[in-house]
């Protein structure tokens, strides 16, 4: 995603926010819908975007991958947005899809950093496949000298580990732990 932005993963979908209200929205489509269609650019058109007034859509091919996008203009709370849709078939029955939604203002800025995070989608290699490692909860006693903050460097977060760690253990803030107790910590 663009530089700026957090990543925050959800069970359907994955989202980017930067700042001013800009985001990035990954999903998947599947099902009959998709199987139908049997082109990014019809589905984009059809399903996906059938209720918006979509501009300068186009094929694409994305590393390897047929996909399509569309832009549209759409009135949101806060104001109004530009949508920049993009579809991506993976292969027959699954579609990728990227929407970036960026206050009007700052779409011209934002464009060229929706086209690098749309081009740098891409399948996995085999290397990348087994280098990925599923993240654990781990239950820990602590020990004597043990502080909210030792253990949150224990996280493999390199943001807000201190409020992630609080967070998973029902911890206030300041809230001293006591040895011999037990917290969860995230692991690989």
């Amino acid at each position: 995603v663009p530089p700026g932005f957090t990543l925050f993963n959800g069970a359907r979908q994955v989202v980017a926010r930067g700042a001013g209200g800009a985001a990035v929205v990954f999903d998947m489509a599947s099902g009959e819908a998709v199987r139908q269609t049997g082109d990014p650019a019809v589905y984009l058109t059809r399903v996906w975007a059938r209720e918006l007034n979509l501009v300068d859509t186009e094929r694409l091919e994305i590393n390897g991958m047929p996909a399509a996008t569309g832009r549209a203009a759409a009135r949101m709370q806060g104001g109004d947005r530009e949508l920049r849709l993009v579809v991506i078939r993976e292969r027959p029955d699954r579609l990728f899809r990227l929407l970036f939604v960026v206050p009007q203002a700052a779409a011209a800025r934002h464009r060229p950093e929706f086209q690098r995070t749309t081009y740098s989608f891409h399948r996995l290699t085999p290397k990348e496949l087994a280098d990925i490692r599923p993240l654990r909860i781990k239950v820990v006693t602590v020990g004597t000298g043990d502080t909210v903050e030792s253990l949150a460097a224990r996280m493999p977060f390199d943001a807000y580990r201190v409020e992630r760690f609080e967070t998973l253990n029902g911890l206030g803030r300041e809230q001293r732990l006591v040895p011999g107790s037990q917290v969860k910590i995230v692991t690989y």
